[in-house]
């Protein structure tokens, strides 16, 4: 008996976990330009870093058909030519 109410409510905890994950991501997700990136469904060899076409000082990191938002460090710039952060004179970014 107890064994059967401990299984109902654990799956009633991941259910209720998954069901405000969820939520989460899809009301509280904040845009950051990786949205609007396309990357490969696959992956190659090397991952595939992006410019942001939103902002100067991040990158996308494509990951099996989705992107995902990363900051370059304070003051640099995403080098679109290179895919590293850069000084900004050597990015070459005007957004």
């Amino acid at each position: 008996m107890f064994y059967k109410i401990f299984l109902i409510s654990y799956k009633n905890i991941n259910l209720i976990f998954f069901i405000i994950t969820y939520l989460k991501f899809i009301f509280m997700e904040e845009l950051n330009g990786c949205e609007k990136v396309t990357c490969p469904a696959e992956n190659g060899e090397f991952s595939l870093h992006l410019p942001n076409p939103d902002s100067c000082s991040s990158f996308c990191k494509c990951d099996w058909g989705i992107a995902y938002y990363f900051e370059c460090p304070a003051g640099l710039h995403f080098n679109a030519e290179l895919a590293v952060c850069d000084w900004p004179e050597s990015a070459g970014c005007q957004k």
